[in-house]
């Protein structure tokens, strides 16, 4: 799980050596129409803002056991397995196309089309790339490469048929692209020091269009960031464990003891800590609502202790208020139950998740292969609050992604080093499934060009 950190440092020493890195060399792909990159723009200066001094207000602490939703009264997961299909229904092949890795270091980044099987490189130049995100909507796609004059690093957003739009400089003070805080900004992470291994970073936001970038608060009370917790499992943002939602209004990050805490940022005080949040791996997400924000995490405090390796999760909401929303009850039902990465569909309603429940008595009615222990496809409604098992084995480097029309999820299953990781797309309106790739990673979906 500390794969997303190395990629990180790996950057670091890519900005570092840029001048001196040889281009990758791409895997054959079909012949593409040459991209025209768009004119390299100036970065326009930087736009600061004050950061507020945080005020030792008395944290307050939500109570999530018991529980705080009604437990179900019939299945606590319904199982509703889906058998491969060799394609997809008539007319009912996803629009858009899929951006995929090919290397482990993001070497070769590819575009492919599920409805024609088409597979292009991203771009015509062989190039290495790192950090590659695309936008909520699924507008834009952000990348860093090796610049074309052959010195330093540059960030470039293209569009959804892949042609650039925009191309920046990448300074040598920016550490890490951390993803999009919404379609028109880019969230970037840079050394808090001179130290280019220190353990926590800031936060910035880059706009796209103008290149103005603001820095982002983040000396907040009670904020831990003295230790490699949470780890990995936050993805991108494990360098600075600050989650904010796109308002800029509400930041969560680790707390003491292994809380998660809820930070007003307009009004500088906390709003809540969710005391039984021990043991948070999984980066938690706000949803497109930007009013919610979903974490896994321990239901009774019940993290493993030292030498343990079970864990006992469930999914929780808290809203930009701080009420809390327990949406699983896996352990009335599972001795263990792990959650690794989880995403929103477009529409705020349903989370398409990975997640071990064992026991699991049917592995056999898993159409690829399978273990009992391995992680599996589910989803969740949050209105209704029914947990559905397709039987998809679901083991990804990212979370789980949604088309940008909400109605299939890409997943990527990672066997191991040494076999290749397994590319399924499910539709879950049709109730169809179809292993599309072999031996790549799955790391966004462009919707279709208009």
């Amino acid at each position: 799980m500390q794969e997303v950190r190395v990629k990180a440092l790996w950057l670091a020493g890519l900005v570092a050596v840029a001048g001196c890195a040889q281009a990758a060399t791409p895997t054959a792909a079909p012949t593409l129409t040459p991209v025209v990159p768009a004119a390299t723009a100036t970065v326009a200066a930087a736009t600061r803002t004050p950061l507020p001094t945080s005020t030792d207000t008395p944290m307050p602490t939500a109570t999530i056991q018991p529980t705080v939703t009604p437990l179900p009264t019939a299945v606590v997961m319904v199982r509703e397995c889906l058998s491969l299909s060799p394609a997809f229904v008539q007319g009912g092949a996803p629009e858009g196309q899929l951006v995929l890795s090919s290397g482990d270091w993001f070497e070769d980044v590819w575009l492919y089309t599920p409805a024609s099987g088409e597979q292009r490189p991203l771009t015509e130049d062989a190039q290495s790339f790192s950090g590659v995100f695309v936008s909520p909507s699924g507008q834009w796609v952000a990348f860093l490469q090796g610049a074309a004059s052959g010195s330093g690093v540059e960030l470039v957003v293209a569009d959804a048929t892949g042609q650039p739009q925009w191309t920046w400089p990448w300074p040598a003070e920016w550490r890490q692209l951390a993803g999009w805080l919404d379609d028109d900004r880019l969230l970037i992470s840079r050394p808090r020091s001179d130290e280019p291994y220190a353990l926590s970073d800031d936060l910035i936001t880059f706009e796209i269009a103008s290149g103005v970038e603001t820095p982002l608060p983040a000396d907040f009370q009670g904020f831990v960031n003295t230790d490699y917790y949470p780890g990995s499992g936050w993805e991108t943002l494990d360098w600075s464990r600050l989650i904010f939602n796109a308002a800029l209004e509400r930041v969560a990050f680790p707390g003491e003891a292994g809380s998660l805490v809820l930070w007003d940022v307009t009004a500088n005080r906390p709003i809540t800590r969710l005391a039984a949040a021990e043991s948070v791996r999984v980066q938690p997400r706000w949803a497109p609502d930007d009013q919610r924000l979903v974490y896994a995490g321990p239901a009774a405090r019940a993290y493993p202790q030292q030498g343990e390796t079970y864990y006992q999760d469930e999914l929780f909401q808290v809203t930009a208020d701080g009420a809390v929303t327990r949406l699983t009850h896996l352990n009335e039902g599972y001795t263990e139950v792990s959650f690794s990465r989880f995403g929103w569909s477009p529409d705020g309603r349903y989370i398409a998740a990975a997640v071990v429940a064992l026991p699991n008595q049917d592995p056999g009615l898993y159409p690829a292969p399978y273990s009992p222990d391995d992680f599996r496809l589910i989803v969740l409604d949050t209105q209704t609050l029914v947990l559905v098992d397709y039987c998809i084995p679901a083991n990804p480097l990212y979370a789980p992604v949604w088309s940008p029309d909400g109605r299939y999820i890409a997943v990527e299953d990672r066997i191991g080093d040494d076999a290749p990781s397994h590319l399924y797309i499910v539709d879950v309106t049709q109730g169809v499934a179809v292993e599309v790739l072999t031996g790549y990673s799955l790391l966004g979906w462009l919707a279709a060009p208009p």
